[in-house]
This record gives structure tokens, sequence and C-alpha cells, in this order.
């Protein structure tokens, strides 16, 4: 994902042309299942240690993506040499549109985990009978 990450912050940044939109949409389904799959298996493991809290932890473990992706954007900001002589301003308006980026992806992936783990909540104690 990083290598991908690189190549959007390139054409986002320096007005490249990004092509690849084929590998992007396969790498996005790759980061969906695997945040999906990420949260389904934490769901568990707070279920199986009887705690009855897993919301904001299927939330927020494949919700952390938007973390990754706002330290990764500031990584690149520093260690990017074309982009050393820009003044303060530019650097807050890029880490500002960085961070609405990295919030909106960590609402949407987070939002697709929860609604994962709530499906699969839903289907183990739908075989659940109380008599």
């Amino acid at each position: 994902m990083s290598v991908e990450l690189l190549f959007i912050l390139n054409s986002l940044w320096h007005s490249e042309i990004y092509a690849m939109f084929g590998f992007l949409f396969f790498v996005f389904l790759v980061v969906l299942v695997v945040s999906a799959e990420t949260s389904i298996v934490v769901t568990y493991v707070k279920l199986i240690n009887e705690d009855h809290r897993w919301w904001w932890y299927a939330f927020f473990s494949p919700g952390s993506v938007g973390l990754y992706v706002f330290l990764y954007s500031l990584l690149y900001l520093f260690m990017n040499q074309t982009l050393d002589g820009m003044n303060l301003l530019s650097d807050i308006i890029v880490m500002s549109y960085m961070g609405v980026i990295s919030v909106l992806l960590s609402v949407m992936i987070g939002s697709i985990g929860f609604l994962a783990s709530f499906c699969f909540v839903n289907v183990i104690f739908s075989g659940l009978r109380v008599d």
C-alpha cells in the first residue's frame, strides 16, 4: 500500500498523471477485505473475553489506516526533496488537505469494519436459542 500511496501523493502534489486506476481499485478492494477481516477478528477476541464493548474496537482497528496515511504523508512532506522549497503556509495547506483525506479514509474504512463486525455478531448470535 505504501508504494501505491507514494504514486498517489506524487500525482497529487507534483501534477503528475496517475494512470494505474485498475491496480488502485484492486489495492482498494484488498484494503477493504483485510480491514473487514481484521475487525471481525478483533470483535471475536473481545467477545471471547466476554467484553461487550466491541463497537468502538470494531471501528477503530481498521480505521487506524487513516492514521497510517497521515503519518506517511508527513514523512512524504519532510523527506521529499522537491517540496523543501515550500514555505510554512504551503506546508500547512498540504497537511490540512492530507488531514481531511486521512479522516475521511479512516471513517470510511472504519465503517466498513464496523459493518462487517456487526454482521458477524448478528450471524453468530442468530443461532443462539434462549429457552
